[in-house]
């Protein structure tokens, strides 16, 4: 029986990451059990990501070959 997996991904090619999607950075920096991030923005081929925890946000520019849709 395959192991289960905390998080379906999606295919980028099928469904491009727009403004608004949900996502995991897979960044060594950034932990395995850290919350999803939400995609704040799009600009130069760099995707602005936001974490919210409480009043907390955590930001985040990255490539899109270093983050996961949801």
């Amino acid at each position: 029986m395959p192991r289960k997996k905390a998080y379906k991904y999606k295919d980028v090619k099928k469904h491009p990451v727009k403004v608004g999607d949900w996502v995991l950075p897979t960044n060594v920096q950034v932990g395995k059990f850290e919350p999803a991030y939400q995609v704040e923005g799009i600009e130069d081929g760099l995707y602005h990501i936001v974490q919210t925890e409480g009043s907390y946000k955590h930001r985040m520019s990255v490539d899109i070959r270093k983050i996961r849709k949801l």
